[in-house]
C-alpha cells in the first residue's frame, strides 16, 4: 500500500500514516506531514473569543515522542505534486 502525504496531512491522517509506517503495512510517499498531533476541542472563553484546548496526544511507539510541530517523515520524500506519479511508478503502473 502507498499512502501519499503532504504538509497538509494532519491529525487522523498522521495517526494513520504512522500506523502504516511502524507496522510495515504501507509506504509513505510525499512530504513531511503537518505535525498536528494534539487533539482536543474549541471552547468559548468569553468576549467572543475561543481557545483550542488539547486533551490528548499520541506517541510514536518506537521513539516515545510525539510529532506535534515536527511531522512524520515519509519513507520516500518527494514534493506532494509528484507523490502520485512516484507511487504509480513503484506499483509498476
Amino acid at each position: 500500500m502507498f499512502y501519499l502525504t503532504s504538509k497538509r496531512t494532519r491529525s487522523a491522517g498522521e495517526h494513520f500514516a504512522l500506523a502504516l509506517q511502524r507496522t510495515h503495512r504501507g509506504t509513505l510517499i510525499g512530504e513531511r506531514t503537518a505535525g498536528a498531533n494534539h487533539f482536543g476541542g474549541i471552547e468559548p472563553i468569553g468576549a467572543g473569543l475561543a481557545a483550542f484546548i488539547p486533551v490528548g496526544r499520541t506517541y510514536d511507539p518506537d521513539t516515545g515522542k510525539d510529532w506535534e510541530g515536527v511531522g512524520i517523515v515519509p519513507d520516500i520524500e518527494v514534493p506532494a505534486d509528484e507523490a502520485l506519479a512516484k507511487a504509480l511508478t513503484l506499483a509498476g503502473a
